[in-house]
């Protein structure tokens, strides 16, 4: 359920007065965690924090400094807080950080730019063509190979991880019944 700009007011003058996040969230028939999240959000970043307003966009070291923090153990909720943004946002960025690396938070929505002379504008966050195209030579053939063994293999260790993690929680999940 979207609220209108009224009832996020109205929430920010209830929260004000000292009611719960549970209170809310059954007067205004929401989700309990969503409303915590509001609630959340308003302590941190006042009425303009939970206004509708147009979204802010990130540049990529801003989306890797917060994927960064997530990696060293905060949560995406408390992330997502901090940033006015929402879960999904931090969830998404690091979905496309894991699956495609830097270029994956490169966003390329809308038209390429065109200059007045007609030419397209260089894109700033990719290197040249001479640049990406410069001869490698041995020892760097090496290292990108050993980095790249290295990453296979902490990946390995991640699903394996990951893999024990669900069965652990598959046990705990059989003995709570």
């Amino acid at each position: 359920m979207k609220l209108k700009d009224e009832d996020i007011k109205e929430i920010a003058r209830l929260i004000d007065e000292g009611w719960s996040y549970i209170k809310l969230a059954c007067k205004f028939n929401m989700v309990k965690t969503n409303m915590n999240s509001l609630v959340r959000r308003y302590k941190m970043h006042g009425l303009e924090g939970i206004l509708h307003t147009h979204s802010k966009s990130f540049t990529i070291e801003e989306k890797i400094a917060i994927i960064n923090r997530y990696y060293s153990g905060e949560s995406k909720s408390s992330l997502a807080i901090e940033i006015n943004g929402n879960f999904s946002l931090i969830h998404d960025w690091i979905k496309k950080y894991e699956q495609m690396g830097y270029n994956g938070l490169i966003d390329n929505r809308g038209k390429p730019g065109v200059s007045k002379m007609g030419r397209p504008k260089k894109n700033k966050e990719q290197p040249s063509t001479t640049e990406a195209m410069a001869p490698v030579n041995d020892a760097e053939r090496e290292e990108l190979n050993r980095l790249r063994k290295e990453n296979y293999q902490l990946k390995m260790e991640n699903a394996c991880l990951k893999k024990i993690q669900a069965l652990v929680q598959q046990r705990q999940n059989q003995q709570t019944k």
